[in-house]
């Protein structure tokens, strides 16, 4: 019986093993998708304005507007397309700071144009109701006192 017991603890140290690495691979290749994706979706973004402002140069006298809503349209779902790969990004990355951002700026991962929707991305600490409390308890007690004064009527 104890034979068993020390196999069956034996064989799910193992898996766990196992899970734990394939939970690394699939990690790294989440994050590698997220960083190809946003590169392709920043391609796009690129091609679909471009050809949108060549529409306009070359067509301003005789504008289709159906054509131009169309590639309004691609531009505007590009964008999002765009926001979303750098959200990916966000949720796959360990670490999703301004050193982070900064350094993939530097690196040439990111382009310097595309750095401020990073940054909207980066989380902020919400405080706690009681540290909220706190902070107002003592603004109030170090808050000059001025005094007030009723106007006088003549």
């Amino acid at each position: 019986m104890e034979t068993i017991s020390l196999a069956i603890g034996v064989f799910g140290i193992l898996i766990a093993l196992y899970q734990g690495f394939e939970k690394k691979k699939l990690t790294n290749f989440v994050r590698s998708q997220s960083w190809y994706i946003y590169t392709l979706a920043n391609v796009a973004t690129a091609e679909v304005q471009t050809s949108l402002r060549k529409y306009k140069d070359h067509s301003s006298a005789h504008i289709d507007i159906e054509l131009l809503e169309s590639l309004s349209k691609s531009d505007a779902f590009s964008q999002s397309v765009f926001n979303e790969t750098i959200r990916q990004i966000q949720l796959s990355e360990p670490t999703f700071n301004l050193q982070r951002i900064i350094y993939w700026q530097n690196m040439g991962k990111i382009n310097k144009d595309h750095t401020p929707i990073f940054l909207k991305l980066i989380p902020t600490e919400h405080p706690s109701k009681i540290a909220i409390w706190w902070h107002d308890l003592k603004s109030k007690k170090n808050k000059p006192q001025i005094p007030q004064q009723k106007p006088e009527i003549k």
